[in-house]
């Protein structure tokens, strides 16, 4: 690996270890939400101008990306108290 790619794996690393933290979803949950909605290749395609940024505002970007496009069936399956539901605005 590059020192580019190790940048990049290293971003992706980090938001991935504290959107699991901070949204209280086991290793699984945190790797199907990020796989749904590509937040590691949204990291590593924009990764030029993320890299200018703080890592939490990164995940505050990704935080974003799911709230805009979660769907309505997944807001009802997951009900008031889940942990996704917190991600909601």
């Amino acid at each position: 690996m590059n020192r580019r790619e190790v940048a990049i794996a290293d971003m992706q690393c980090w938001v991935f270890r504290h959107a699991q933290r901070e949204w209280n979803l086991s290793p699984a949950e945190c790797s199907v939400v990020f796989r749904k909605y590509d937040l590691l290749g949204f990291i590593s395609q924009c990764y030029d101008s993320l890299c200018d940024r703080s890592y939490q505002s990164v995940l505050s970007e990704a935080k974003e990306i799911l709230q805009s496009n979660i769907s309505q069936d997944e807001k009802q399956h997951y009900g008031k108290e889940t942990r996704i539901r917190r991600l909601e605005p």
